[in-house]
This record gives C-alpha cells, sequence and structure tokens, in this order.
C-alpha cells in the first residue's frame, strides 16, 4: 500500500486539466496535502482492495495506511459526483456548486497521514 501511495503522490504533481478546486485554497502544510489528482478510480479501487483484504483475511494494515485508505475512497467518491453533476446536461448551478464545493471542502481539510 505504501507503494501505491507513493507512486499517486508522485504522479500528482503532474498538472491535471480536470481540476475543479481552486489551488493553493487548503491550509494543511504542502507535505501533507492531498493533489487533486490522486483521488482517481484506479486508487480507489486500490484502497478498496486493500480494505477488502484487512477485513475478509485479517491482512495488517499500516498505521497510516487506514485513514489513506479511507481519505482515497471517500476522495473519489466525491470528486465522481461532481464531475458527474457539473457535466450533466441540465443540471441546476446550485446542484453543480453544491458537489463542486463539498469535494473542494473535503479536498482542502484532507490531510496526507505519515
Amino acid at each position: 500500500m505504501k507503494y501505491i501511495l507513493l507512486l499517486i503522490l508522485g504522479l500528482s504533481g503532474v498538472v491535471n486539466a480536470n481540476d475543479i478546486c481552486p489551488k493553493n485554497a487548503s491550509k494543511i502544510e504542502p507535505g501533507h496535502k492531498w493533489e487533486e489528482s490522486a483521488f482517481s478510480k484506479e486508487a480507489a479501487m486500490a484502497s478498496l482492495k486493500k480494505l477488502t483484504s484487512v477485513v475478509e483475511n485479517g491482512d495488517e494494515i499500516g498505521t497510516y495506511d487506514l485513514p489513506n485508505s479511507i481519505t482515497l475512497l471517500e476522495g473519489y467518491i466525491l470528486k465522481r459526483d461532481a464531475v458527474k453533476a457539473m457535466e450533466r446536461e441540465g443540471t441546476p448551478e446550485g446542484i453543480k456548486e453544491f458537489y463542486k464545493s463539498g469535494f473542494c471542502e473535503f479536498l482542502n481539510g484532507a490531510a496526507i497521514y505519515e
């Protein structure tokens, strides 16, 4: 799981044209804040696989892997819902803003545990 997290963090420095949240709104220290690009379906699936194995097989999980995995899952779902709302034709602006601000507030308050 640590290698997956390092890969995600390494790739998260790449500028993503699909970012929906304003940059620099987070009050989290730079080394501990999540990049929006970290919340991908692939990362969520890797976290889900790890957590499923922990629950089903009693696998060990690192102290920081649990909160980071849960954050990846929650962040992916919030971002996915925001993107869907923003892309769906006919969605009222208030609904779009509701989903977008929900994800952005989550992103600005989520820290990476190390």
